[in-house]
């Protein structure tokens, strides 16, 4: 569902990501601080839970949809988080270089109960999908990798898979794996595309070798994915053309087919915001609607509903423009596609609330009150 290891970075600090910040002047010392703020934020969530991390005590943890927990484990040189065949059980990779343990890469599966592992010598392999252990797929150094019923396979890419990026759809059976060909700030990216419709991946398809940047958000119906960077993109997920300009620089997406809402992430010495647009796609006359958030804020969406945190507050766009506060304080908050809201404190509480839209007016219920 989410961008798992960027999205990490972002919050625990605010640097240069495969160029999807905009600008950062940050000192070492305004590092420690945000540090010291972030501590919980969902890493992935679906209708039947979410997955949290915290921070400062190196805690993943599984929670079912009303918020209670199912598993907690402390991690640590964690690379990519991911519900797995539903939340709250999980699937997740392991980064381990010299100085930090043995040199190598894992991935946990936690399932009903039991956990499973799978190691790798290769410290650079993460994992960006999987439903089991039997069914998986991730990227080393070198390749795409993936498992079909327990068959592993792979394909060698000729430039390398530098600096991989995973994007999955809303509705789960799209599945991008985007990489870049040479230097992060100049270099075409490829993109493969993987259909999980059901549920055992084969070999992708290659959607083009010339992206201007990673997938960050897929579409399936109609089929279409937007890049992150520079020159950001609405491109055909069949060959890659562009299908019209997006905006000038996004650093992240989501995306429900007839809407995306996109941001351009800032970070400076005064604080962090974020410029989010809110867009109709299938409407090439819609003026799309716009808002700004400080702080690090997510973003995702439900019908024409865009959602964020703003100053520690959950706030939702709509289509007008319009941006409600709705008073519900927060460290993190992500929908899903059931219209469900799960929203987490800095202390790691959760809340769930439900999200509509009716005559282009958005609100957020909570879960008690429906």
């Amino acid at each position: 569902m989410m961008k798992n290891m960027k999205r990490l970075l972002q919050l625990i600090t605010p640097i240069c990501i495969i160029g999807l910040v905009t600008s950062c002047s940050l000192s070492s010392s305004d590092t420690k601080n945000e540090r010291e703020i972030v501590s919980t934020t969902i890493v992935d969530a679906d209708s039947h839970g979410f997955l949290t991390y915290n921070f400062q005590n190196g805690e993943l943890k599984g929670h079912f949809k009303n918020g209670k927990a199912s598993w907690a484990e402390k991690v640590t040189n964690l690379g990519e988080i991911h519900c797995a065949r539903a939340c709250p059980d999980a699937a997740y990779s392991t980064n381990s270089q010299e100085d930090s343990g043995p040199i190598g890469s894992s991935f946990v599966w936690r399932m009903q109960g039991e956990v499973v592992r799978k190691s790798f010598k290769d410290p650079e392999v993460n994992l960006y999908w999987s439903s089991g252990p039997a069914d998986w797929v991730a990227a080393d150094s070198h390749s795409l990798l993936w498992s079909s019923r327990g068959k592993d396979s792979s394909l060698p890419v000729k430039a390398g898979t530098n600096a991989p990026q995973g994007s999955l759809s809303s509705n789960g059976r799209l599945l991008s794996v985007s990489t870049a060909r040479g230097d992060l700030t100049n270099s075409p990216w490829s993109g493969f595309l993987f259909d999980l419709s059901d549920g055992h991946p084969e070999k992708p398809h290659t959607i083009s070798t010339g992206l201007p940047g990673p997938l960050g958000c897929l579409s399936t119906r109609p089929k279409y994915g937007i890049t992150l960077g520079n020159d950001s993109q609405q491109v055909s997920l069949t060959n890659g053309k562009k299908l019209r300009s997006h905006r000038d620089f996004a650093s992240e997406c989501f995306t429900d087919g007839s809407h995306v809402i996109s941001g351009k992430y800032t970070a400076s010495e005064n604080g962090n915001t974020q410029q989010i647009l809110l867009q109709n796609i299938t409407d090439s006359h819609s003026e799309a609607a716009t808002t700004v958030a400080t702080g690090d804020a997510r973003i995702s969406m439900y019908g024409d509903c865009g959602v964020l945190v703003s100053d520690g507050t959950v706030r939702l766009l709509d289509s007008s423009s319009t941006t409600l506060d709705t008073k519900v304080r927060a460290q993190d908050a992500v929908t899903v596609t059931d219209g469900t809201v799960y929203v987490v404190s800095a202390d790691g509480k959760s809340a769930q609330y439900t999200l509509s839209s009716q005559g282009g007016k958005c609100t957020l219920v909570p879960e008690d009150d429906r």
